[in-house]
């Protein structure tokens, strides 16, 4: 996941006309994702309750983590180390291996929601949705569900109050640093790779990058935090409990600490979108936030990594 919170080391790079654009462009995503949640896009809604303890379904949980960091390290690793020979651009190499991981982990959990019925969970789960569904049946009512007025609405909504939580951050910042404590602001290593890219060398790295970014990264962290992770601990859990559960751990994996309030923001977001309107909301929603954030690093580099 990307994250228009991080900050790079490119602060001494004056604005140009493009920065000054992407601050304006900020400035209306938020006011329309006003809009949205003041049409009720962020409520969290009342869900039936119907969901019942079950042990083995609620192992699923730490399980689809394992999953997760089992792909992005061992996979990815032994990738990398079996086509070492065949591409020579080490980002390009690192990049495709990254992708090929996640492809990896896409595999395995829509393999694990049709072995293990309630695994992965598709559809929407507030009052009024249909329960104990086969997993066909809920793909069916997940897919049914994606539409374009609650996908633009919905990410309006998560624009905002991730750049609601970005400045946030910011002044919390300000105040440590003001009183002697500066803060570590590293940022996360793809967003600093995308901004400080030399485009007079290969685009071959960026092009495999944008896929995994803008593709496999929203499906298989869908799959993982909203699809497995969070139904789980909801079987365990008050739902809001969850909700924010998973939002913690969502912006801990993504090892930025400029990142981790923006993106346990979103983590939170997207459990409450994926209640109203099922998984493949919440994997378009992820996929134009990363898309967004990854044209504005490339057109806008300095303002982009500031805020």
């Amino acid at each position: 996941m990307l994250s228009f919170a991080d900050v790079a080391a490119v602060t001494e790079v004056a604005f140009g006309t493009a920065d000054y654009v992407y601050i304006v462009w900020i400035g209306i995503i938020f006011l329309g994702g006003l809009w949205a949640i003041n049409q009720g896009y962020a409520h969290i809604g009342d869900e039936a309750g119907t969901h019942q303890h079950d042990s083995l379904l609620a192992g699923f949980g730490p399980l689809s983590l394992a999953i997760f960091f089992t792909c992005s390290s061992l996979v990815s690793g032994l990738i990398a180390r079996e086509t070492a020979a065949l591409i020579t651009n080490s980002d390009a190499h690192n990049f495709l291996a990254q992708l090929g991981g996640q492809f990896c982990g896409i595999i395995l959990f829509v393999g694990m929601s049709f072995a293990f019925a309630g695994s992965v969970q598709w559809s929407p789960s507030l009052p009024g949705r249909s329960q104990n569904l086969t997993t066909v049946e809920e793909i069916r009512i997940a897919w049914a569900a994606l539409n374009k007025k609650d996908w633009l609405k919905s990410f309006l909504a998560v624009c905002t109050i991730a750049i609601a939580a970005a400045l946030a951050w910011r002044v919390f910042y300000f105040f440590s640093e003001h009183n002697g404590q500066t803060l570590p602001e590293e940022p996360q290593v793809l967003v600093d790779f995308i901004a400080k890219y030399d485009w007079h060398g290969s685009w071959l790295p960026v092009i495999i990058l944008s896929v995994s970014c803008i593709i496999a990264a929203p499906i298989i962290e869908e799959l993982v935090f909203r699809g497995t992770f969070y139904p789980a601990l909801k079987r365990s859990l008050p739902r809001g409990y969850a909700i924010i559960i998973t939002g913690i751990i969502f912006g801990i994996i993504h090892g930025s600490l400029a990142a981790f309030l923006p993106l346990t923001a979103l983590g939170c977001m997207l459990c409450i979108f994926r209640d109203r309107f099922g998984l493949f909301t919440c994997m378009a929603i992820h996929a134009a936030f990363n898309f967004h954030t990854f044209i504005w690093l490339l057109l806008a580099p300095v303002a982009s990594t500031k805020f």
